[in-house]
């Protein structure tokens, strides 16, 4: 069963299954199906929209980077971010950033997770990258 990633303040993360999980019409179920039989549901913090991300993938990989306190997502942490992921060569399904004051910003994303690649040595290189303060990584496996 996958581990949701969920509280008040934070982006909902699941993984399902299309066809056992999702109760939409057969037109909407067949689109869906023709890019993946799982699904990636987001839901941001703020719980206004539901975001779905048709998937091949079995599992995920949820992250969460707090930045640190009065430091923004700027030029010290942008230019890192990509160059880790493309390492790892993670197929990205959802990111966002979002500062909600000087003293809270975080970024979000969401991964197609895939055999041989260490959780831990993803986060580890994710904490040397400058203004990272703490990052959070949760597996997301389907939903029965």
């Amino acid at each position: 069963m996958s581990e949701k990633v969920s509280s008040d303040n934070e982006t909902l993360a699941v993984l399902m299954n299309i066809k056992s999980c999702l109760k939409f019409p057969e037109e909407i179920v067949k689109k869906l199906e023709n890019r993946g039989h799982n699904v990636v549901v987001v839901i941001p913090s703020d719980g206004k929209k539901i975001v779905m991300f048709p998937t091949e993938a079995n599992t995920g990989i949820y992250t969460r980077i707090d930045i640190e306190k009065g430091s923004q997502l700027t030029d010290a942490f942008f230019p890192e971010l990509p160059k880790v992921l493309g390492k790892y060569q993670l197929k990205t399904l959802f990111t966002t950033g979002v500062c909600l004051s000087s003293e809270l910003c975080y970024w979000e994303g969401v991964f197609e997770y895939r055999e041989g690649i260490s959780i831990d040595e993803l986060r580890n290189e994710l904490e040397k990258i400058k203004t990272v303060d703490t990052v959070k990584m949760t597996i997301l496996a389907p939903l029965a």
